[in-house]
């Protein structure tokens, strides 16, 4: 499944802050692709998937002037993502963002280990590198959505691999952004516990074993992993604009709750940089 969002504009994308980036780096041809969290299964209309939350955000701060392509599929793995975007990549895609974080035993064990997972991992990247190269890439580390107990859904070491995979991708003039999803969404449910208690805490971010949207994020979730990506990128997230993003669908408050807990828990692995 999957689907194009478009958005034009006759105005210059201009940022105000000099330490970030430059917004037209990210050119005007985006694909977005993974597994069900890419295409989003939030109730929420605006806010169903990172992907159209990003874009929201960028619409609003930036005046769009890019063509999002969105692609995900329920229980894909990253060899799966992988041969997809072998058929349908574009030499003029100007920027590829991809995430996993599903079974580890789907696919015939394709990525049941860490090793499986990392060779898959670095085999898409290279495919980015080599048919779009032109493109910048990014990724995500998973989230285990409370899950570590059950087989295949841990992603604690796979986390660990993908950071010392980037860096080996680097050194051979790959560079692979990564968004600190992980780790964000992870403080983001301990904050919203505080206010709502265990389970409600939980259920604001994500569905539930029990919810009808499972194991995916809610409009909140959504947001977080967005801003995640922001942060990886490097972008100044005070400076973004969020004016398209339904208050019935994320509070001004809980906006100001993730951009606090990044800014609070701001990861190691995370650079600012400045292109």
């Amino acid at each position: 499944f999957s689907i194009l969002v478009a958005f034009f504009t006759l105005s210059t994308p201009s940022f105000a802050n000099e330490s970030s980036p430059d917004p037209s780096l990210m050119g005007s041809k985006w694909f977005f692709l993974g597994d069900s969290q890419t295409i989003g299964r939030a109730k929420q209309k605006h806010t169903k998937s990172h992907a159209t939350t990003f874009y929201r955000i960028w619409d609003a701060t930036f005046k769009g002037h890019a063509t999002q392509t969105v692609n995900g599929v329920s229980g894909r793995t990253m060899n799966q993502t992988r041969n997809y975007f072998i058929e349908n990549a574009k030499k003029n895609d100007s920027w590829v963002h991809f995430q996993e974080s599903g079974n580890q035993l789907s696919d015939n064990g394709s990525q049941n280990t860490v090793k499986k997972f990392v060779n898959q991992f670095e085999s898409l990247v290279r495919a980015i590198n080599k048919l779009s190269p032109n493109a910048k890439i990014s990724t995500e580390t998973a989230y285990s959505f409370e899950a570590e107990r059950m087989k295949g859904r841990d992603w604690k070491r796979y986390n660990t691999a993908l950071y010392k995979s980037v860096v080996k991708l680097r050194s051979e003039g790959i560079t692979v952004f990564v968004a600190n999803v992980d780790n964000n969404i992870k403080n983001l449910i301990t904050a919203k516990r505080k206010e709502l208690g265990v389970d409600g805490g939980q259920q604001a971010v994500w569905g539930g074993p029990s919810n009808e949207i499972k194991r995916h994020y809610t409009g909140l979730g959504n947001l977080m992993v967005a801003l995640s990506i922001y942060e990886a990128w490097g972008f100044d997230l005070d400076k973004l604009n969020f004016r398209l993003i339904p208050k019935d669908e994320v509070s001004l408050a809980d906006i100001e709750l993730c951009l606090t807990v990044i800014q609070q828990h701001r990861s190691t692995h995370t650079k600012r940089r400045t292109h």
